[in-house]
């Protein structure tokens, strides 16, 4: 399930309130992972609408334990979808906005809208 989001208060909240771990995660050759806050992740938003085009070098991998080592964003979109992986991913879209994806509907992507369009670069 995807969704673009242009608001990221109802993420936060979600995440603030059932203490849900966020973990930026950024690529390249060696992957390199650390805590985040929803403070990044309305930064995320903040940024992807200076993106152009281009993306960021990091996503983040939210769940209620410790994000799987050694992953890397095409992977990760496709084993939290088919519920491989629990919890959800939330990635900068390059024209502005963040797209979450999961395994499952959460109460933050109700009033979003569906992003089946969106694919991993």
């Amino acid at each position: 399930m995807k969704r673009i989001h242009h608001d990221v208060t109802s993420i936060c909240a979600f995440i603030s309130t059932r203490k849900l771990v966020i973990t930026k995660i950024r690529a390249g050759k060696q992957r390199f992972k650390e805590t985040a806050s929803p403070h990044d992740l309305a930064e995320m938003l903040e940024k992807s609408n200076t993106l152009w085009g281009t993306k960021l070098d990091y996503f983040f991998f939210v769940s209620d334990g410790d994000a799987p080592d050694n992953i890397d964003l095409a992977n990760v979109v496709s084993s939290v979808e088919s519920g491989a992986i629990p919890g959800f991913i939330l990635v900068a879209y390059q024209d502005g906005g963040v797209i979450s994806v999961s395994n499952k509907p959460y109460p933050f992507q109700e009033d979003a809208e569906p992003a089946a369009w969106w694919y991993v670069l």
